[in-house]
């Protein structure tokens, strides 16, 4: 079994809601990070219109999306949304014949687009970005989407209202023919995969404070920015008790691959003596770690390594790391 020097169970008494976790990106940098810290959060994320309006989406062909779309959502980019409908549809269409470099532009004008609007009309409760990757140059157009996102959520999250125990997500983001694929909000809570929204929905309080630290170790560390994330179940050939835990794991996404390849950091979507284990591969382990328990992967490029001390790895990830992340 995986082991943690000096834990103990978090108290039950603190705020709800994550909002301790302020400053977290920098906890890993200077090296005292606090499990004491991490808030339980109460938001349960139902989302029952989303779902609704994901399902359909993905069910259909393009020509159909319009059926999908009830009164009470509006769509960018068609049109000027003048009434200032409360849930807001974003249509990210990859498949026009663009250069690489025009598609980029395009992702950026429809986030800047949907920016403007929130400003505009403040009374917006959400927005759903679906998004329909080019039928080439998949892994670079999913590379410039998911920079574009990670640059421009914090200005729309501001924008939107403050979520609330019983709100559902104010941002989200579908991947057509990519359901795996996941993505975050700036205070670490889940914003995209379907699978991941299940997963929230059934933890507990501290399970999800402990993925939203998680999340933000991994980008403290730049592996979010660098890297695609995707929700994997029933892996094998994990660290000792970590076999058949679902998992988010961030690696390189490629057209055609099942699921990420070359992965460089996971989490386990699991709590050990009350921690979140995050798993790093043999690519990213410095050569001179040895406190750590490993999986049985044949190559030992993507064998897994957790930490035994999972409260120093959160302290200190570039004990065991190299640094940066390759």
């Amino acid at each position: 079994m995986l082991t943690a020097d000096n834990t103990k169970d978090l108290p039950e008494s603190r705020k709800a809601g994550g909002e301790q976790m302020d400053n977290a990106d920098q906890r890993y940098t200077r090296g005292d990070f606090d499990p004491e810290r991490v808030s339980v959060d109460a938001c349960h994320l139902n989302d029952e219109k989303g779902d609704r309006l994901e399902g359909c989406l993905d069910g259909r062909d393009p020509e159909d999306w319009r059926s999908c779309i009830q009164e009470s959502w509006g769509v960018i980019p068609h049109g000027k949304l003048a009434d200032c409908p409360e849930n807001i549809l974003v249509l990210v269409d990859g498949r026009a014949a663009l250069t690489p470099q025009a598609r980029a532009t395009h992702l950026h004008s429809l986030l800047d687009s949907a920016r403007e609007h929130l400003k505009l009309c403040p009374s917006t409760k959400r927005i759903l970005f679906y998004v329909v990757p080019p039928e080439s140059d998949v892994p670079l157009f999913l590379t410039n989407w998911r920079l574009n996102w990670i640059d421009f959520r914090s200005q729309l999250e501001k924008l939107l209202p403050a979520q609330t125990k019983d709100s559902a997500p104010v941002l989200r983001v579908c991947v057509r023919g990519c359901p795996e694929l996941c993505y975050f909000l700036e205070n670490g809570r889940p914003a995209g995969c379907k699978a991941l929204f299940d997963w929230w929905r059934n933890a507990s309080p501290i399970e999800r404070g402990w993925l939203r630290e998680s999340v933000r170790l991994i980008r403290g560390v730049n592996v979010e920015r660098n890297q695609s994330c995707a929700f994997i179940g029933d892996y094998t050939g994990q660290p000792p008790g970590l076999n058949g835990i679902n998992l988010l794991t961030f690696g390189e996404y490629k057209a055609g691959a099942v699921t990420i390849q070359n992965w460089r950091m996971r989490v386990y979507l699991t709590l050990n003596q009350s921690i979140m284990p995050i798993g790093i591969s043999g690519l990213v382990r410095h050569p001179n770690t040895t406190a750590m328990q490993f999986g049985t992967a044949s190559n030992p490029d993507l064998r897994a390594w957790v930490a035994n001390n999972l409260i120093n790895f959160h302290r200190n990830p570039f004990q065991y790391m190299h640094h940066p992340v390759p």
